[in-house]
């Protein structure tokens, strides 16, 4: 049984779980299935007392293969605020995501409908759409689902977009290898389904 409590604010790596640990643990914090004994607390409250809009209200995922849905990429960003963003504040979160890069070589630009694309999206594209969706709903708390690798970090410009993101929120992190974060708070590593390690993780500053 897991038992930590995570500050405001915080950026934590969560590494060491198997892929099925990993998605049962996103899934109970989702609060899309409950756990079958202990409780997840917001504030002090049990998360089952929480209607699941207002907690998903708090909350934006990350993931490494992001899914998009079929309609105009400004669609796919506004999902973020629940629609109810303007173009403007889609364009400056495509901006700050550094989707746009791709987005203005689109004949249709932000209006170009995700399925009629003749080549699709690659995964970093998606990821961008994905991180400016994040960006427009500017959640409290931030699950990032498998950070990008590296390569991809250098490639994309990803890094900094994600350092930008993470500052001033709580931050979960769940990946197979310590990123190249500035600020990491903790490191927890999980094994045979307990907390085997906690490591205070700080004054890190990677160059890019």
């Amino acid at each position: 049984m897991y038992h930590f409590s995570i500050k405001p604010g915080e950026t934590i790596v969560i590494t060491g779980c198997s892929a099925t640990e990993k998605e049962a643990f996103i899934d109970l914090l989702l609060g899309l299935q409950y756990p079958d004994c202990g409780t997840i607390l917001f504030d002090d409250h049990p998360l089952e007392t929480i209607a699941p809009p207002s907690w998903h209200a708090h909350i934006a995922l990350i993931t490494q293969n992001a899914v998009l849905l079929d309609e105009k990429i400004a669609g796919n960003i506004a999902y973020g605020d629940n629609r109810c963003a303007n173009e403007a504040q889609i364009t400056a979160a495509a901006h700050a995501s550094g989707a746009m890069t791709f987005i203005r070589q689109l004949s249709e630009g932000l209006q170009t409908q995700t399925g009629s694309l003749t080549t699709p999206l690659s995964t970093k594209q998606r990821q961008q759409i994905a991180i400016a969706r994040a960006i427009l709903r500017n959640p409290s708390i931030l699950i990032l689902d498998d950070f990008p690798r590296q390569e991809d970090c250098n490639d994309t410009d990803l890094l900094p977009v994600l350092e930008a993101l993470i500052e001033n929120r709580t931050t979960l992190i769940f990946s197979q290898q310590v990123p190249s974060l500035k600020n990491i708070d903790r490191v927890i590593v999980l094994e045979d389904g307990d907390i085997a390690e906690k490591i205070k993780y700080l004054d890190y500053s990677p160059h890019y």
